[in-house]
């Protein structure tokens, strides 16, 4: 049985299953491009109709060696790759927290490579408080450039953070063999920084962001480094609280935007001058002359409540959305509400909303204390972690015990609530507070039309426990019909069965008719 193999999936393979040689979509970084849309615009078998006729059937099962809960990054894709031995294959690339990287082939679950780059951290409850985690190695999602796959791994010699450091690898997707020596991103030990937030490529250029272990701790920053892949050298490194600490950039496993060169973020807890502090705000980067610079920056917290009383807004709980043909940019984090900004102008288009919940308390998204935003609605949270969805005027999210939820936005910026699913997330966790973190979602569609929108959601507290998780599918265009409170329903057009292990921010990936998510158990399941 080949090395990554489980039982299900060999005796599937058995069975007698021809590989599909049909060139699957390329996937190359999180969320399916720059702009993290969380769309997949290339699928043409699971339409809507094809699904509700057709339910996926979890078809098998890819697992991983050294590691409880496997990958915390998303799998990416590649087809038609010529490898070593003279075949052609569709590949799914996988990078785990054991410090593995793998080559499946995508329709079969065959393993094509393995690489261990070094040794991870061990897990310990400085790093992770409910010791979710055995290991903490790459835990972001790299990116492909030219058949070449970029991924950070946190390594250590002995396992303990006082000797690790994180290092940047360089692979070639057809056999595993490395392009350059490993490059050292931070001094063994020196700096407490993790490494969660996807990278992102803009041409040669390599966007590694990073956020601190203890979020405000003294000496603890948010950081973004610059990397050339040609000279294979870093060109600059930005701190984001360079006069205070703080300001990580996390969002839930979500790259940096980019647009047109500039890159755009959400940071976490942390200071703010909008000089040399940029804690709880949206931020535009650009590389000019060499140097990482802060061109725009705004955040919606500015009053004098912010410090001491309140340290945890973190806004950067979830990505951001850029939307150049509306002139927008969008995002939400543990407020749970969504703030617009003009792109030209970086200020707000229009007047903060209650996003991922509707509480009816007549509280205000935008009061003058932000003290009354530290409320959770009928005793549960309600943030935001994944990364809103947007296609064809419409932006999605799906907050913590809360619906699916969907609404029209145009170039006012405003967002009109049109549909809610009847299912909500994190059902059977414990009130107070419910579960994290919510479901996260993708996105796939035939261009403009049959489109689909797919939510792997926590049945309870995905935070402080391994809990179980089901994938939901609802129609992205049909709407109906009304609900008992006079909301329009969504469409549910399948869910998977049986649970599996939720993932805590990992969306589903869908490409060419399969659905690939990968699980606490240690795997990707396929679906299909």
């Amino acid at each position: 049985m080949p090395t990554g193999m489980d039982l299900a999936t060999d005796g599937y393979l058995k069975a007698g299953r021809t590989a599909n040689t049909r060139p699957i979509n390329p996937v190359t970084t999180r969320s399916g491009g720059n702009l993290r849309r969380g769309t997949y615009l290339n699928e043409t078998v699971l339409t809507p109709e094809f699904v509700v006729k057709n339910p996926p059937k979890r078809l098998f099962s890819v697992s991983f060696q050294d590691d409880r809960r496997g990958m915390e990054s998303q799998p990416l894709f590649m087809p038609n790759v010529p490898m070593r031995d003279g075949g052609v294959h569709n590949l799914m690339l996988s990078s785990t927290m054991s410090n593995h990287l793998y080559a499946h082939d995508a329709k079969t679950g065959v393993v094509q490579w393995v690489v261990r780059l070094g040794n991870p951290i061990v897990g310990t409850p400085q790093m992770d408080g409910w010791m979710i985690n055995d290991n903490w190695g790459v835990l972001s999602t790299g990116v492909i450039i030219d058949n070449v796959w970029y991924v950070v791994a946190w390594i250590s010699p002995d396992g303990t953070m006082a000797k690790s450091a994180h290092y940047l690898f360089a692979v070639q997707i057809e056999s595993g063999l490395m392009v350059n020596a490993c490059l050292r991103l931070t001094p063994p030990g020196g700096l407490a920084r993790k490494q969660r937030a996807s990278l992102t490529a803009v041409g040669r250029t390599l966007y590694i962001p990073w956020g601190p272990i203890s979020e405000t701790a003294p000496g603890e920053h948010g950081y973004i480094t610059a990397v050339d892949t040609e000279s294979w050298k870093i060109v600059d490194e930005i701190n984001m609280t360079a006069k205070g600490a703080g300001a990580g950039i996390w969002m839930a496993g979500q790259g940096l935007s980019e647009y047109n060169g500039c890159l755009y973020a959400l940071t976490g807890n942390g200071d703010w001058d909008g000089k040399a502090n940029f804690g709880e705000a949206f931020i535009k980067l650009e590389l000019i002359g060499g140097k990482l610079k802060v061109t725009k920056a705004w955040s919606p917290f500015l009053d004098t409540a912010r410090e001491p009383y309140w340290r945890d807004m973190d806004l950067g709980s979830a990505g951001v959305i850029v939307i150049p043909e509306l002139n927008l940019i969008c995002g939400a984090g543990k407020d749970g509400i969504l703030y617009v900004l003009d792109m030209a102008t970086f200020q707000p288009k229009t007047d903060p909303i209650f996003y991922t919940y509707f509480p009816g308390f007549g509280v205000s998204a935008h009061p003058y204390d932000i003290k009354a935003l530290d409320t959770n609605y009928n005793n549960r949270s309600h943030h935001l972690h994944s990364s809103s969805v947007y296609w064809q005027g419409k932006l999605w999210c799906w907050g913590e015990n809360g619906n699916l939820r969907v609404g029209s936005i145009d170039k006012t910026g405003v967002w009109k609530f049109l549909a809610r699913s009847s299912e909500s997330a994190s059902v059977y966790a414990p009130v107070p507070p419910g579960g994290m973190p919510g479901a996260f979602l993708a996105l796939s569609a035939n261009g403009d039309k049959t489109g689909v929108i797919w939510c792997a959601v926590p049945d309870g507290d995905a935070n402080r426990t391994v809990t179980t998780g089901r994938i939901f599918a609802f129609d992205a265009q049909e709407f109906g019909p009304a609900l008992p409170d006079g909301d329009i329903s969504l469409k549910r057009v399948w869910m998977s069965d049986p649970h599996h292990s939720f993932n805590k921010f990992m969306p589903p990936v869908i490409d060419d008719g399969m659905i690939y998510m990968a699980t606490y158990a240690g795997t990707v399941d396929v679906y299909g």
